[in-house]
């Protein structure tokens, strides 16, 4: 029996020690539930900051288009954008409520974009850490986000009643009171990309608090970690050392480890590689064979310059070299890795490097990743480009030489048509013959427009327009486009007015190359106003001693979508065969080219049944003050 009782009491002994054992790994495995929580929920805090940041920079480019376009799809854009920072300040005040609204906060961290999965933590985080020292620097940043991102609301809605306002303006509204409009939304503007700049800074202050947290909050979790598992080790220890007279726990447990570790880093990247202090490769993890074909073995005391067999004088493998000499970090240095079977990839390395705890070098770790169909794609849409300006030149080239080779037979049809249609040999017995000659010069000097278009925008597309630079008269630009406008004014039955204030000034330009991007405007005008409609032409400078040529019309007007159509060489808005108006295209494109010229711009604004309004816009280097001013300097 007594040998009964023995086996009893170290039964009894040995229950006992893998009791306590087990308590002790349910303990650490409790803890390190919470570590991965606690890492989670960092993670869900970093996520969700980058979710307001990206929502707030979407808010502002919003914004901003919106200001640019007019368009309520943009301003819905900034109002979307703005619902995740507004869940989450929703958030923030349902959790600071007291009681806490946990269901309010909920809804609001939804909003925000948070992963479901992750709210109750984030919320639960909050309540329990909300006033600890690491974290209630966090908060700070949040509610002084909170506080900026309200006022951007306030100003998207200032800034959308501006533009209403601007667009119930009347198409005869004076320019100073759009002018004025402008002005107030470029400062609204302002102050937009002034609550930018400051959540940026808040958003990176945040980030940078909740690092400290969740760093602190490692520290702790790894503290315990490594207390409780000292008990554990001791125990254990023990029990061996009296049960077995081995100490190979230890061992063991380092090596499963380590084997832990690996195969969380053949996971977590595409590969991991260590380098020694002499830059040769002590580590390659399996990743690498799987990618390449080339084993870790067959790598291992060999430098990357060896193994990617480079030439060693390359400027880029020498800023690298460099870079390794200095034992700095280096991230996606990129490089071509020929392989054994012929063929290449391309492969994408950064690493930090190691020191001991006496400061001495001991190599480098880092990551790698193979980028070959990256760099092919960036290959394929660079060789894609390429040949697409090919075929832009090719057709440039070819649009002027077609323009040249028709130009010499039209001169000659221009000018016998001429001298039959003014019968100067005589007077031609069938007047119907005058006619056909008449019709006939007609539609050749329509077609010698149109080559003429065609040659400039050709020219200009090469490159090879230059201007002819003088003082020009803008007032007497104008009265010569009218002289040449009269007889169309007149048989479309349409009224034209001129308005050019008297603090403007002649312009520094080419006078050919300006009068004939208005009177292209007045074209237009004309052709699409119907009878009886208005057009008028007006000049006035702006705040930057910059000058403003406005054409408007009481015409068909177009939908603001279309305009950009309207710009495009040989492009019309309406295109079917069965469209009303005639024409190449090439007016408007070749007039908004020809103000480039000037380092002007062209805008234009215009809705269907309401009429258009292109407005040349020239810097002030080009309008030249008054000639009583320049005389009075």
């Amino acid at each position: 029996m007594h040998w009964k009782s023995r086996i009893r009491r170290r039964l009894t002994r040995f229950i006992l020690v893998c009791t306590t054992f087990l308590l002790v790994q349910m303990a650490i495995l409790g803890l390190g539930l919470v570590a991965i929580e606690a890492v989670n929920v960092a993670r869900a805090y970093v996520g969700g900051e980058a979710l307001y940041s990206q929502a707030q920079k979407d808010a502002v480019i919003s914004l901003h288009r919106y200001a640019v376009s007019g368009e309520e799809d943009d301003y819905d854009d900034f109002v979307a954008a703005l619902k995740k920072p507004i869940g989450d300040f929703l958030a923030r005040q349902a959790l600071e409520a007291q009681p806490p609204d946990m269901t309010s906060a909920y809804v609001g961290l939804r909003q925000g974009g948070n992963d479901p999965a992750d709210i109750k933590g984030l919320a639960y985080f909050y309540l329990w850490f909300g006033e600890s020292d690491y974290f209630s620097e966090a908060l700070r940043d949040w509610r002084a986000a909170d506080r900026q991102m309200l006022s951007l609301s306030r100003l998207g809605a200032l800034i959308h009643d501006i533009i209403e306002r601007e667009r119930a303006l009347p198409a005869n509204a004076p320019a100073a009171d759009h002018a004025s409009l402008r002005l107030k939304t470029e400062n609204a503007l302002r102050a937009v990309d002034q609550i930018d700049r400051s959540l940026t800074e808040i958003e990176a202050s945040f980030a940078g608090h909740i690092g400290t947290t969740a760093r602190f909050a490692g520290r702790v979790v790894a503290i315990i970690l490594t207390v409780a598992s000292l008990q554990l080790w001791i125990i254990g220890g023990v029990v061996i050392w009296r049960m077995y007279r081995r100490n190979l726990l230890s061992d063991q447990a380092l090596e499963v480890s380590n084997e832990r570790f690996r195969d969380f880093a053949e996971i977590a990247s595409d590969w991991f590689w260590e380098m020694d202090a002499t830059l040769r490769i002590s580590y390659m993890s399996d990743r690498a064979h799987e990618l390449f074909g080339i084993r870790p073995e067959d790598m291992i005391g060999r430098s990357r310059f060896d193994i990617a067999q480079v030439d060693i004088d390359d400027p880029h493998w020498q800023a690298h070299s460099a870079t390794l000499a200095a034992r700095l970090p280096f991230r996606d240095f990129r490089y071509r890795l020929n392989l054994p079977d012929g063929q290449y990839r391309h492969v994408s390395v950064s690493g930090k490097p190691v020191f001991d705890s006496d400061g001495a070098f001991r190599g480098y770790r880092g990551t790698g990743n193979d980028i070959t169909l990256e760099m092919d794609t960036i290959a394929s849409l660079r060789q894609a480009k390429e040949q697409a300006e090919i075929a832009n030149r090719t057709k440039t080239t070819f649009l002027a030489n077609m323009s040249h080779e028709l130009r010499t037979p039209l001169n000659a049809i221009l000018g016998f048509s001429e001298v039959i249609r003014d019968q100067l040999f005589g007077v031609v017995a069938n007047s119907r013959y005058v006619d056909y000659a008449g019709s006939i010069n007609d539609a050749g000097r329509h077609l010698l427009r149109l080559i003429n278009d065609l040659l400039d925008i050709s020219r200009i597309e090469a490159g090879r327009m230059e201007l002819q630079e003088a003082v020009v008269d803008l007032r007497g630009i104008i009265q010569s486009c009218e002289l040449l406008t009269r007889e169309p004014l007149r048989n479309g039955k349409l009224t034209l007015t001129i308005d050019v204030a008297g603090n403007v000034g002649p312009l520094q330009g080419d006078e050919r190359k300006l009068k004939q991007a208005l009177l292209n405007l007045l074209g237009n005008a004309i052709k699409f106003t119907p009878a009886g409609g208005r057009i008028g032409v007006t000049a006035r400078c702006l705040p930057d001693n910059g000058l403003a040529i406005s054409v408007s019309d009481t015409g068909i007007g177009m939908r603001p979508s279309d305009i950009p159509k309207a710009l495009t060489p040989f492009m019309q808005v309406d295109s079917g065969l069965d469209r009303r108006h005639e024409g190449s295209g090439l007016g408007l494109p070749l007039a908004k080219a020809l103000i480039e010229l000037h380092q002007g711009r062209l805008e234009i604004t215009s809705e269907p049944e309401q009429g258009t309004t292109v407005m040349i816009i020239l810097p002030s280097q080009r309008h030249l003050p008054p000639a009583a001013d320049r005389i009075a300097g």
